[in-house]
């Protein structure tokens, strides 16, 4: 019977040092002081972009941008099988 009785306290023990060990300390965890400064601003790069498509049953479609770092420039043209086009464009000026 007094085995038992140590047995059991040694199990509970054992199962109250394992979750302690496993708390994280700090509470929820370090956190870092505030930043006064700005953050580095990411100049923007003049890009091109084409990309076009023909399909022989479906027409054909076709995407282009252009930056220069600063505006964009959009155009979006599809043709229809029937031969009719749409030209949509787009600018977009700092």
């Amino acid at each position: 019977m007094l085995q038992r009785h140590v047995f059991k306290v040694i199990a509970w023990l054992s199962v109250f040092i394992a979750a302690v060990g496993a708390a994280p300390d700090g509470g929820y965890g370090h956190h870092h002081a505030p930043s006064y400064h700005h953050d580095p601003y990411h100049h923007h790069k003049p890009y091109y972009f084409d990309y076009t498509h023909y399909d022989h049953y479906g027409g054909s479609h076709r995407h282009i941008q252009k930056s220069d770092g600063y505006d964009a420039h959009a155009e979006y043209s599809v043709k229809y099988p029937d031969g009719k086009s749409h030209l949509t464009v787009k600018f977009n000026k700092k």
